[in-house]
């Protein structure tokens, strides 16, 4: 089964019951990344390192149970929508070095 095909709801199931890791199942979707992304074009801005450090702190608190129904679950955020410190260009050059000092209200 391709584990980045499942559904939300499985997913936490396995992160909840330790059949699978948060960093495991982070590392599941950068390698899908980086097997198609080439290709495809899909992302501009990729953290692996703040992703997985992230998911390794996801991880404590799977085991500490202290999770909502999102905790560990990766998701990507679309190149418009500032995060504090993440290059944003909104597939501009007009922005391509543009780094927001603030995190948009979705965030």
């Amino acid at each position: 089964m391709d584990i980045t095909r499942a559904k939300i709801r499985d997913l936490r199931k396995a992160l909840d019951s330790k059949e699978i890791s948060a960093a495991e199942l982070c590392g599941e979707y950068f390698k899908n990344i980086e097997s198609g992304d080439g290709k495809l074009q899909s992302f501009i801005t990729v953290t692996k390192d703040k992703a997985m450090e992230m998911a390794e702190n996801a991880q404590k608190r799977i085991d500490s149970g202290d999770v909502s129904p999102l905790t560990g679950i990766p998701l990507a955020i679309k190149d418009n929508i500032c995060i504090d410190g993440i290059k944003t260009t909104c597939a501009s050059k007009m922005l391509e070095n543009f780094i927001p000092p603030y995190n948009a209200t979705v965030i």
